[in-house]
């Protein structure tokens, strides 16, 4: 008998990411992980049950089945991926990497910043904002101001560039890309391609290594994107002074950022630097910042400034989506 597709969809994948992060025991005799949200006690979780939506990447069909295309297609990404990034996880450098190992790496970036809920929640309020762009201009009504609340999360996404002022023939393309069955789909991938492209060709690369007495944690928007202040999260990585800060395990986490005085050289190994306590609580802090909703971590006590960061953004109401 065929086995059936899951219907809970993994946004954090397990295999190759998240079971790094596990706690040292286990829940009913499987991998847990501790989560954190604001204004609750910790919670301790199956990680199979966790960084997870049911459906997240599906769309119903006329039938009103579910079409898991998306999911499947991330899933073959993932198990291509799955062997290089937990060689860098073991191996904590990317020593003796080829061209092709390091591009996964930029590629598994890529893949994890744009498949979370967070950035399905803003392709939604795109889409949503393009289709009001387009009765608007249908009836010859200004729209300028739709767009304006969103146009600095996400500089890279072309589906807003201009809107508002774009000619009415490549509106009729937004028209007509929004009627397709799953436009959130092609975007993500879209997006995936032209995000990994960046972070190879663009973006120098460094390691650092966590504290030994304070491992990284992770999220459920786990690769944050800053612009120079680090007051910005979540921008595109089309701005010139962005910088990505990903961590990859409790032990090791990316950063890359863009320098044009200097060339990119994938041929030498990338740097790595080993953090002192401070500056890995600096790291968490931006994890914090970036989070959805949740943090995960493999121990039940995190810093309280990681918790106050939580309180503070449910405070201003930027969570939006359910354990």
């Amino acid at each position: 008998m065929k086995k059936p597709e899951p219907k809970l969809h993994h946004f954090l994948p397990q295999n190759c990411y998240f079971n790094a992060f596990a706690a040292p025991e286990l829940l009913n005799n499987k991998l847990a992980i501790w989560v954190h949200t604001a204004n609750q006690q910790p919670l301790c979780q199956q990680i199979e049950k966790t960084g997870a939506i049911k459906e997240i990447y599906s769309i119903r069909d006329v039938h009103v089945r579910f079409n898991r295309e998306l999911e499947n297609i991330l899933e073959r990404i993932e198990s291509k991926l799955a062997p290089i990034i937990k060689k860098l996880i073991k191996q904590k450098s990317d020593d003796d990497f080829s061209y092709l190992e390091k591009e996964a790496i930029a590629t598994f970036v890529a893949m994890m910043k744009v498949r979370t809920p967070w950035h399905k929640g803003l392709l939604t309020d795109v889409f949503s904002k393009l289709r009001q762009v387009i009765a608007l201009r249908k009836t010859n009504e200004n729209p300028t101001g739709i767009l304006e609340k969103i146009v600095d999360k996400d500089h890279a996404s072309k589906l807003r560039c201009d809107t508002e002022s774009i000619s009415d023939e490549k509106l009729s393309n937004f028209e007509d890309f929004l009627s397709i069955n799953n436009p959130f789909s092609h975007s993500l991938l879209s997006q995936l391609k032209i995000n990994a492209k960046i972070i190879y060709e663009q973006m120098q690369w460094g390691f650092t290594l966590s504290h030994p007495e304070i491992p990284f944690i992770t999220c459920d928007n786990p690769v944050a994107c800053c612009r120079e202040d680090h007051t910005q999260v979540g921008v595109g990585l089309a701005f010139p002074d962005v910088t990505i800060y990903f961590a990859v395990s409790p032990k090791i986490a990316f950063y890359g950022y863009k320098d044009p005085t200097i060339g990119v050289h994938r041929s030498i190994p990338t740097p790595v630097t080993q953090l002192n306590k401070e500056e890995t609580q600096l790291f968490n802090s931006r994890t914090a910042i970036s989070a959805s909703k949740y943090l995960y971590s493999a121990d039940r006590d995190i810093d309280s400034k990681l918790q106050t960061i939580l309180d503070k953004k449910s405070a201003l109401g930027l969570f939006s989506w359910q354990r």
